[in-house]
């Protein structure tokens, strides 16, 4: 590709960079997978949603380097430009979890599972995609010492589908938050 790739080849450089970490990840190819991560990455001005391919392939990364922690970080950081916030601490995520956990709760006393599949299908990219980042993050931090944003990531999978409609990922967020 040209030196103005970026700037007057932009889709196809874009697809080029991310199709590249994609493979390189699977093929174990860790050194150009992170450069090439980098380079997508260092485009400043253009949107999370165009980096959100090579995003994905580096959280497989380090989930299979058994960095786990890495990954969670990551997530969370993501998940933070999508708008889905947690609190800082241990003390603030424990109230947090014992908050919704309790909101969460009453709500789903007060309506039946017919009414679960009732709900609109949700429609924007931006929350499908938080979506399925809180899958990632609940498994993910699973896996890590500190299990303290799993249920968190569960409940605002549940919330948020409550908020915004069913997609492929609010059926675990219930089975994991039973």
């Amino acid at each position: 590709l040209p030196a103005d790739r970026w700037e007057n080849h932009y889709a196809l450089t874009l697809d080029l960079y991310s199709c590249a970490v994609e493979v390189e990840n699977c093929s174990g190819m860790t050194d150009q997978m992170q450069e090439h991560f980098d380079e997508v990455i260092a485009q400043k001005e253009r949107p999370l949603f165009d980096k959100i391919r090579v995003y994905n392939a580096m959280i497989q990364y380090l989930g299979g380097a058994f960095r786990h922690q890495e990954a969670v970080d990551l997530i969370v950081q993501l998940l933070e430009e999508l708008g889905v916030t947690f609190p800082k601490g241990k003390v603030g995520r424990a109230f947090a979890t014992i908050v919704g956990g309790m909101k969460v709760k009453g709500k789903i006393k007060k309506i039946y599972p017919e009414s679960i599949v009732k709900l609109p299908k949700m429609k924007t990219a931006t929350h499908v995609e938080s979506m399925k980042l809180l899958a990632k993050l609940a498994t993910y931090s699973f896996r890590c010492a500190s299990k303290v944003l799993m249920p968190l990531a569960i409940l605002k999978s549940i919330q948020l589908t409550f908020e915004q409609g069913t997609c492929e990922f609010s059926p675990p967020a219930f089975a994991w938050l039973g």
